[in-house]
């Protein structure tokens, strides 16, 4: 069997505001759910069904493995035969899987990345579930070290510049605010759309840094269903340094290896998954 690319991001847990209400802490939440019989564990979130298949606790962390329910997918065939249907019940789906690690000490998440799977926002969507109802969950990108600190101290943010690929618009899309412009770019038939939000050229001047946030989070989160191909911002923390341009989506942390595809089940397992994410985060915290 071949082996298949496994990707991994890398998340922080936005911590609740301490002058906000009280919120459920997520590892309370992720209790709940591994205590709900497997029926019970399915959901429907962002308009698919997700269900916690797997769980397991090893050295104080939390290894969780989701699948998403899946109604249209491929056939199977073989190099002289053509290509049927999976022969699937109707109330059978195909099951896309999604392996991650939570390290509730660093407040981070190791999550796998796949088209099919879960995303960050449905991660915590899913878990808002099993909290009150005061509590909303956040996973930020963690940025590479240096861009994302830079970035996060900017006191002025001149401009924004998105690229958009056109392509249906979704609710992902409505929160990030980019649904107006895809919709625009299909009216003329476009593939790509670029967007520069910018200031007034008075100095001092900046966009609202809340909203700006607001938005590369949304988008940040959206694992790439979004279809941003570009995402930057132009800023300075202190008036007297010199403009930056970070593009947020090229500085995100990631990892990639290749794993070993079962020859019975045609999947990567999610032990060896597992294995894989608990090297990383031991890499990524050295």
């Amino acid at each position: 069997m071949p082996d298949k690319s496994f990707n991994v991001n890398i998340y922080d847990l936005d911590p609740p505001d301490p002058y906000g209400p009280a919120q459920t802490p997520f590892d309370t939440a992720i209790q709940g759910a591994c205590a709900q019989p497997l029926g019970d564990r399915y959901l429907i979130v962002s308009e698919k069904g997700r269900r916690l298949e797997h769980h397991d606790r090893w050295e104080g962390y939390y290894l969780l493995n989701f699948v998403t329910f899946e109604f249209a997918g491929p056939g199977r065939s073989a190099p002289e035969t053509q290509a049927v249907p999976m022969g699937l019940q109707p109330d059978e789906s195909f099951a896309h899987e999604t392996a991650v690690l939570y390290d509730p000490e660093t407040m981070l998440v190791f999550a796998e990345s796949a088209r099919g799977g879960m995303g960050p926002g449905a991660i915590a969507s899913y878990f808002g579930r099993f909290a009150n109802r005061q509590t909303d969950y956040q996973l930020i990108p963690r940025l590479d070290d240096e861009a994302g600190k830079r970035a996060r101290r900017h006191q002025t943010i001149r401009s924004m510049t998105m690229r958009v690929a056109i392509g249906p618009v979704t609710e992902k899309d409505r929160e990030a605010g980019i649904g107006v412009i895809k919709s625009f770019g299909d009216d003329y038939g476009a593939e790509l759309v670029d967007i520069e939000i910018k200031a007034s050229r008075a100095r001092g001047r900046t966009l609202s840094l809340g909203n700006i946030w607001r938005t590369a989070n949304s988008i940040l989160n959206s694992s790439d269903t979004n279809n941003v191909a570009q995402l930057k911002i132009k800023g300075r923390e202190h008036d007297d340094d010199p403009l930056e341009t970070i593009d947020l989506l090229q500085h995100r942390e990631r990892r990639e290896r290749s794993l070993k595809v079962d020859d019975v089940s045609r999947k990567v397992p999610h032990e060896l998954r597992w294995e894989n994410l608990i090297s990383i985060r031991q890499e990524f915290l050295v």
